[in-house]
């Protein structure tokens, strides 16, 4: 035992014994009995209360309000001022080894914080690798999965419905992907723009602003969960070119995909999303895969529009409107058949493919 516990318990003996006698009820012993309960509630090192620096706290605080007492007492009673004295040490002592608590306490909860946060580092470090090696063998297995890889086929290919066809047809089971998660492909017919598939109603309309033929896609409706497809090709390191079955054209996350034969019902009733851009038009015109006289009306009307908005003749610039617009919905109208042509097909493979499973 430290030597200066020793003296605290040799002092408080000393005292206890001091005050411990039975007296006579009179101010003297009044003040004895308060130097007794202010000696039971002072804080000490191997007290079974004292757990914790804010333990050995209260009892400081309940022993405070006699302190100013005891001290009187002292000082009016010579037979208790050694006592008194003792007491007053060991509240000095007892201050200090709340300090002391406090800055152990202190070390402890740092060094644990400090495992804490190495742990949760290793964890962190743990999972990043464990989720670097998913993603590396999902692009793996996607690379070795896709159109361009099992059957040769280009990027450009992708624009050919009846490539999209082929594909379908001759592709193993295997390959065959639905779309599965929160993370939406994008529409993207032609790879002249995406649109992203997060809304709920289609807002599309190719109209004048500000004198000029604008295209606008906003809240492009969701593709469906479980929606039946092949990944075309793999643009990035997260990132999928994929055809869906109705023959439409998009750019998914990697983690967008799920491989497997799907369901009968993976197959739409009708094209999900079949709007273009003029871009998508005049690639697609380009291509040989819609009337290139679409494309150039969409393109002479639209400079027609501009010059006679320009003239301030809004009343004349009408006629440029309507053949542009015209323009465009017949090119969607032409690149819809063709698409139904795919939806057919693809979806008269995926009945043989799931009956087979079945």
């Amino acid at each position: 035992m430290p030597q200066r516990m020793q003296r605290w318990l040799v002092v408080v003996g000393v005292a206890i014994l001091t005050v411990a006698t039975p007296a006579a009820a009179d101010p003297e012993a009044d003040c004895a009995q308060h130097v007794a309960t202010f000696a039971q509630r002072l804080p000490a090192p191997g007290q079974p209360d004292v757990t914790s620096a804010a333990a050995a706290q209260i009892m400081l605080d309940l022993a405070r309000p006699y302190r100013a007492t005891v001290r009187e007492c002292g000082r009016r009673y010579r037979k208790l001022a050694g006592a008194v004295e003792a007491l007053e040490a060991r509240w000095r002592a007892a201050e200090a080894f709340i300090r002391e608590l406090e800055r152990a306490e202190a070390h402890g909860s740092v060094a644990s914080a400090e495992r804490a946060r190495r742990e949760q580092e290793a964890a962190r470090a743990e999972a990043e690798l464990a989720a670097k090696r998913r993603a590396e063998a999902a692009l793996t297995r996607a690379t070795a999965a896709s159109v361009e890889k099992r059957l040769g086929m280009t990027d450009d290919d992708a624009l050919d419905q009846a490539k999209i066809r082929e594909a379908f047809q001759q592709m193993p089971a295997d390959d065959f992907i639905v779309v599965v998660g929160a993370a939406r492909p994008a529409y993207d017919p032609t790879g002249a723009g995406a649109v992203p598939t997060d809304g709920s109603d289609d807002r599309i309309d190719y109209h004048p602003v500000d004198g000029v033929m604008r295209y606008e896609a906003h809240h492009v409706r969701r593709l469906p969960d479980r929606t039946a497809g092949l990944i075309w090709s793999v643009a990035s390191a997260t990132a999928l070119v994929i055809v869906t079955i109705d023959g439409g054209r998009y750019t998914a996350p990697l983690a967008a995909v799920a491989f497997g034969v799907p369901p009968r019902d993976a197959a739409p009733a009708a094209l999900v999303h079949d709007a273009l851009s003029p871009d998508d038009i005049a690639k697609l015109a380009a291509a040989g895969f819609v009337p290139a006289s679409y494309a150039t009306a969409i393109a002479r009307e639209s400079r027609a529009l501009a010059r006679c908005m320009a003239r301030r003749q809004a009343s004349a610039c009408g006629k440029h409107e309507r053949a542009a617009f015209k323009a465009w919905v017949g090119a969607i109208v032409a690149r819809k058949k063709d698409r139904k042509a795919t939806l057919a097909v693809a979806s008269a493979r995926l009945i043989a493919l799931t009956a087979r499973a079945e």
